[in-house]
């Protein structure tokens, strides 16, 4: 989980960059607010003691009050993220301490189109970190599912609906195979028109016969046309 903190001084402008930040997350990231503060001393009592990866999003103002609240996030988060919300776009060209190590600037005023890009950069960035891959989401009979992309086998297109196929069982609902492979974390490869598949999940490739076995022993086809990628994921996880 990537847990996010936001500073700002004035309290309408922290109710604003939280409630953007919510509506920026996508649904199937694992990621939340995990607290908002005005000033940058009250972010120690707040981080979490569990070391989760964190991103933080603060003003970039009193240089000693945020030198300090910078030098707490160190000791507190091994992997986190550092986002300095400046005046004006040319702030970001100011020097600051090597230690920062800021990860991006958020201008003012806000700019919800703005700030969802550096979020999903930074998240993808997380997830390539750690090797985490998040929640797929999706809605069956008016449910809302949430099935880790770790334990999803693959994900499988027939008559308009796609099925999702995990070691356990196996979900249906109408949603686009483009846009689900589009979406998933980089340890899922198209492999055909009609499959998406967990490359972590491939016991076995049979070149001349154009299939792989996942570890459910399903048998699924390859086309051609993903053939060299395919081949290659499957070098990069020592299968071939």
């Amino acid at each position: 989980m990537l847990l996010v903190y936001l500073q700002e001084y004035d309290l309408a402008a922290l109710r604003e960059l939280t409630e953007l930040c919510r509506e920026c997350f996508d649904l199937n990231w694992d990621a939340r607010v995990q607290a908002g503060v005005q000033a940058p001393d009250e972010l120690t009592g707040q981080i979490t003691g569990d070391d989760l990866p964190a991103l933080f999003i603060l003003e970039d103002t009193l240089r000693i009050e945020l030198d300090k609240a910078v030098s707490e996030i160190r000791k507190r988060s091994a992997l986190h993220y550092l986002v300095l919300r400046i005046s004006e776009a040319m702030d970001a060209l100011l020097v600051r301490p090597a230690y920062y190590r800021a990860s991006g600037f958020l201008p003012r005023p806000l700019d919800k189109d703005f700030l969802r890009r550096l979020l999903e950069s930074i998240y993808r960035d997380f997830t390539a970190s750690t090797g985490y891959g998040g929640f797929f989401s999706f809605k069956l009979r008016g449910t809302l599912y949430r099935l880790p992309y770790e334990k999803i086998g693959f994900f499988e297109s027939a008559d308009k609906k796609i099925i999702a196929r995990t070691a356990a069982q196996e979900y249906e609902f109408y949603d686009s195979l483009e846009e689900i492979s589009r979406a998933a974390p980089d340890f899922f490869l198209r492999v055909h028109r009609g499959f998406c598949v967990n490359v972590r999940q491939i016991d076995a490739l049979n070149l001349s016969e154009k299939t792989l076995t996942m570890l459910d022993g399903s048998v699924l086809p390859f086309s051609r046309t993903f053939r060299q990628e395919l081949i290659s994921r499957c070098s990069d996880t020592g299968l071939i």
